[in-house]
């Protein structure tokens, strides 16, 4: 229980916490990238240093293709990390960390979430990223209204553009009407975070004690809540005020569902503590091929959290797989705002003590040009996991794609057959994807003050005020430091 109940409180660890284009809007991206025209004059140099680590390489050898026809007197030295069994992350974020603060490191720093970092904001305060406010304000072919605004601000602190976000993701709930007509549950209740941990409650009091029903496809509890928490728009640590703010009643609301769930996994009448677990065999081998899709369809899930999982194929793919004997129902995850808050996954910033920062700055371009920003649009099946681009049409192509070939999968004994996702539902997701409310920077160094926060709270051990008060004090603590 102590283990269940541990992971759980990772719920509060990140607080923060289509594919045809018309020529013009082509030409008015950059695609074609100009020389920059910066107010810093920015030397001009022959070389370019950039570490690749995880799949970052699947973007980055088509840029630095690109690049190098556009500028073939630089010098590109890229650094492949290989993600196999030998790779250490911990060792290489380390690393990392270590040359950055020496002034050395790669010219432009990618990154494939923000999890590179021990903590986001505190490495924006370390000087470690040249502020590219003048120099983007003086560049002339950016077209910043062709980029998913929203997102792309996410990267200003304190005034200062410090990150470049590549692409984001959402939190989309694909519900089954029929499952919520059998457990008397409103679906106008999921369109407020208050009305959606109530109707997951609700689901669990219903079947506290059927051993085959699963709140969620990962539901064991610190991947469900940690997410809810990205998504919900609570923002507990003001790094640029140090200041903490618990007093959000979300937060208890978080809290307190994270216990109901803990208890629900916890029943002894429940073998496994998820359907991701429940639909392996004993050797671990996976028994039902489209899990989230037979999951929801049989009503053995209660809502599917897979979708924050390449979020625009898995939306189309499980969404098809459902319409032929089931009403499948989608909203935004509900944020406080009431809105869809996204979440930076990919980004760049450039070494402020970088020899080489116009290369770098013409070399993020390159990742944000129509060219590489279409790559998942133009070769859907390959493994280019921009998640959703931050280039608009970028973004709208590659769920066009899906969108379009929604209805070309099928399972041998006929037992799903995947139809064509209806036109007005394709416009409600693409709705979704783009007019995002708010967008977050993960922070991750203060889980462990967040784990030992909560822990008692969740063992019963004190009550939700005294943790919080402790909390609190911790967390001003961390900021001031």
């Amino acid at each position: 229980m102590k283990k269940i109940i541990s992971a759980l409180i990772l719920v509060f660890m990140l607080f923060t916490l289509l594919i045809s284009c018309t020529n013009s809007e082509k030409e008015n991206s950059v695609t074609n990238v100009t020389p920059v025209i910066n107010a810093l004059e920015l030397e001009d140099t022959d070389k370019l240093v950039i570490y690749g680590y995880f799949n970052l390489d699947a973007i980055l050898k088509p840029a630095i293709r690109q690049f190098q026809r556009a500028y073939s007197n630089v010098e590109i030295e890229y650094k492949e990390f290989k993600f196999d069994e030998s790779f250490d992350y911990n060792a290489f974020k380390n690393m990392l960390k270590t040359e950055l603060l020496a002034g050395d490191g790669p010219d432009l720093i990618l990154a494939q979430d923000t999890s590179l970092f021990d903590d986001i904001y505190k490495t924006m305060d370390s000087g470690i990223f040249m502020d590219l406010t003048e120099t983007l304000n003086a560049d002339t072919a950016f077209n910043w209204s062709l980029y998913n605004k929203t997102v792309m601000d996410s990267g200003i602190y304190k005034g200062k553009r410090y990150i470049m976000p590549i692409s984001y993701s959402i939190l989309p709930l694909m519900v089954i009407n029929e499952t919520l007509e059998e457990e008397n549950i409103n679906f106008a209740d999921f369109s407020t975070l208050e009305g959606f941990t109530g109707a997951i409650r609700k689901y669990m009091a219903n079947n506290m004690n059927n051993p085959d029903k699963y709140v969620t496809w990962s539901q064991s509890g610190s991947n469900i809540m940690t997410s809810f928490l990205n998504y919900s728009n609570i923002n507990i640590l003001d790094y640029e005020n140090r200041k903490v703010d618990l007093s959000d009643s979300n937060i208890k609301n978080l809290a307190d569902t994270s216990k109901d769930i803990a208890n629900y996994v916890n029943n002894p009448v429940r073998k496994y503590s998820s359907y991701n677990s429940a639909r392996r065999d004993e050797n671990g081998g996976i028994i039902y091929k489209h899990d989230a899709t037979v999951g929801l369809r049989t009503g053995r899930i209660f809502f599917n959290d897979r979708l924050m999982f390449s979020v625009i194929e898995n939306f189309y793919f499980e969404y098809g797989g459902l319409t032929f004997d089931r009403t499948p129902l989608f909203t935004n995850f509900p944020g406080t705002n009431g809105g869809t808050t996204a979440m930076v996954i990919k980004f760049a910033g450039i070494r402020q003590t970088s020899e080489n920062k116009k290369n770098a700055y013409n070399f993020m371009k390159m990742l944000l040009s129509y060219d590489i920003q279409m790559l998942p649009a133009q070769n859907p099946n390959t493994d280019y996991n921009l998640n959703i681009p931050v280039l608009m049409s970028a973004a709208k192509a590659y769920a066009k794609v899906h969108w379009e070939k929604s209805d070309m999968w099928g399972t041998p004994d006929g037992s799903i057959i995947w139809e064509k996702v209806p036109d007005e539902v394709h416009e409600q997701f693409i709705d979704m994807i783009i007019n995002v409310d708010s967008c977050v920077l993960p922070a991750y160094a203060p889980s462990n003050l967040v784990l030992q926060g909560f822990e008692p709270y969740f063992n019963g051990e004190k009550t939700y005020e005294a943790c919080i008060s402790d909390l609190k004090t911790r967390l001003e603590i961390y900021l001031s430091e």
